[in-house]
């Protein structure tokens, strides 16, 4: 078994509150003997061109231990010659012209979580600004990839199009936005998000009419008829701050949260040392609880999302909508409401891409 992406969840600490955090923040750390220990197992099993995450948390609250893995990772790698790329999700706020430097000569994505004209709100008051002049900065470093997440709330929602245009017309050349679905959201907000993709959706015709280029990856490519499948456990997995492998982070998020043993006896590969003494029998009996998670397998209060007419262009994270179902596969009305108001937003722009530019641009969003 290869794996294309391996998540190092270094701690779930954090210096940030946001209002609509799922995590369980504590002081939990994950130790450099533990890395070296999933390094040892894992590079071998990387693919040939792979990904090595930092996340957390704020991650860059352990920044040396960022260090020592990325110099242990060269190291290892001298024999096995495979592309590895390095990334890092982080608020920002701890960014310092000395990480810059060394993101720089690693060649890191950083994805960096800022919610535009809802920042202050939502995330740390007051911090909108230096977080502003901190994309400046990264944006001015060569050698580092950026992209950005913003997260939108019931209450910040009419904020989205003019923060995406924002941050576009800053010169960030990859931003993405996601909803804060672990609160139920009202029939006013889902009427809000509507209209805020409407007009997100005009902006970016624009910007492809001046740059032919689409900024705002939840447009960038067609969502395309077939089911979709949750990846976790079959080509990625994480090393959580206890130690512990899982097929995701979100996993290890909603087990903290929940406390449910059945749900880390599903879905949890155990300890490190457990996992490499048992690969073979453990590997496949977990995997084989991540391949159900598939949307045909999902289901509402109402139906099961098998009968959906648009259960082709839908897509939901499991973990997700557990957070507000409390059940895995289950998704809540309201979610399954915002999956369809994107699905249509994203239908309809690559349309009007068809009509204003030609099948030729239509079908680059493949």
């Amino acid at each position: 078994m290869e794996y294309s992406d391996l998540t190092i969840y270094l701690t779930d600490d954090c210096n940030f509150h946001c209002s609509y955090c799922y995590q369980t923040h504590s002081h939990n750390r994950l130790d450099t003997i533990q890395i070296q220990r999933g390094l040892n197992f894992f590079l071998p099993r990387l693919k040939e061109e792979s990904y090595i995450k930092f996340y957390g948390g704020e991650p860059l609250l352990a920044f040396e231990t960022i260090e020592e893995t990325v110099h242990l990772v060269n190291k290892k790698n001298v024999q096995l010659q495979k592309t590895i790329h390095f990334g890092i999700t982080t608020n920002g706020s701890l960014i310092t012209d000395s990480i810059l430097q060394f993101l720089q000569v690693h060649g890191f994505l950083i994805n960096l979580s800022y919610d535009g004209l809802a920042q202050d709100h939502t995330r740390e008051n007051q911090s909108r600004s230096h977080i502003v002049s901190i994309i400046h900065d990264i944006l001015n470093v060569p050698g580092i990839s950026l992209k950005t997440n913003s997260v939108f709330t019931p209450q910040t929602v009419g904020l989205l199009s003019r923060s995406m245009e924002d941050i576009t017309e800053m010169g960030v050349p990859s931003c993405s936005l996601a909803l804060d679905t672990f609160q139920p959201w009202s029939d006013k907000a889902l009427f809000m998000l509507d209209k805020q993709l409407t007009l997100l959706g005009q902006y970016l015709l624009s910007n492809y009419k001046r740059f032919q280029n689409i900024p705002v990856t939840n447009f960038r490519k067609r969502i395309g008829k077939g089911i979709y499948i949750c990846m976790a456990g079959q080509d990625r997995m994480v090393i959580a701050p206890d130690g512990r492998i899982w097929g995701c982070f979100m996993f290890v998020d909603f087990d903290q949260s929940q406390k449910n043993p059945s749900f880390a006896h599903d879905y949890c590969f155990g300890k490190l040392k457990d996992f490499q003494a048992n690969y073979d029998q453990m590997s496949k009996r977990i995997r084989s609880n991540y391949s159900k998670l598939r949307m045909n397998n999902f289901y509402t209060s109402t139906k099961t999302c098998g009968l959906c007419p648009n259960l082709t262009r839908c897509r939901v994270c499991p973990v997700e909508a557990a957070f507000s179902s409390f059940t895995l596969r289950e998704i809540p009305l309201w979610r399954c409401a915002i999956s369809k108001i994107i699905s249509r937003h994203n239908l309809l722009f690559w349309e009007a891409i068809k009509k204003q530019y030609g099948m030729e641009a239509y079908f680059s969003g493949r």
